[in-house]
């Protein structure tokens, strides 16, 4: 069974999903992402910033607990 994290993970957008795993698990830099974007470092940490928040909010309606 999945837990509460798994679970909102999936129901990110995967450009968003996909962001923060290459941020978080893999260990990109804000520097590099932006080159595999083509777009600025400034935008990079918005769509982090963005993404990060919206986990957590789903993670709270999956049940998670911080």
């Amino acid at each position: 069974m999945r837990g509460p994290l798994e679970r909102a993970l999936q129901r990110l957008r995967h450009e968003d999903a996909a962001l923060l795993v290459m941020q978080s698990v893999v260990g990109m830099t804000y520097e590099e992402l932006a080159k595999l974007q083509r777009i600025s470092v400034g935008a990079i940490r918005a769509r982090l910033f963005r993404a990060r928040r919206e986990l957590a909010r789903r993670y709270e309606e999956e049940g998670g607990e911080w």
